[in-house]
């Protein structure tokens, strides 16, 4: 099914989409706004009503290398400018992740660093690695 029939959708936004998302998708859905370091596109996808608004690439992505990069002054101003979460994304793995959380990311996406292990036990090991990177999660347990 498409992004509009599930009942919780993150949905990306992009310049070509306009800003109808919240139109269609309605107020009960969860709507994420690509802007990787484009503060002008962070704030018009702010007013425009996005519920976070994900910034990066910061490292090098194996999963999207040509995706534009942006630097780590772009996502602290991003988090002091804007009231919505900032996700962000490209290229984060636990060693790097701290510095995105320091600058401010209250969240982080990733694809590679976690699935890109071949076996569970890696992947859940990897998975504990990043929640301790939260200050809200260290030193607590992840539930089994």
């Amino acid at each position: 099914g498409s992004s509009l029939t599930i009942n919780r959708a993150s949905y990306w936004w992009h310049r070509a989409r306009s800003w109808a998302a919240r139109d269609q998708l309605g107020d009960s859905r969860i709507i994420g706004v690509t802007c990787h370091g484009d503060l002008a596109l962070a704030g018009q996808a702010a007013e425009a009503g996005a519920d976070y608004l994900a910034m990066g690439r910061f490292f090098t992505s194996q999963t999207k290398p040509q995706a534009p990069p942006a630097s780590l002054a772009v996502l602290r101003q991003a988090c002091q400018q804007f009231h919505q979460p900032v996700v962000a994304i490209g290229g984060v793995n636990p060693d790097n992740a701290p510095q995105l959380i320091d600058a401010g990311a209250v969240s982080v996406a990733v694809i590679h660093a976690l699935f890109g292990h071949t076996d569970t036990a890696s992947i859940e090991a990897t998975a504990r690695r990043f929640s301790a990177c939260f200050p809200a999660t260290a030193g607590q347990a992840i539930p089994e």
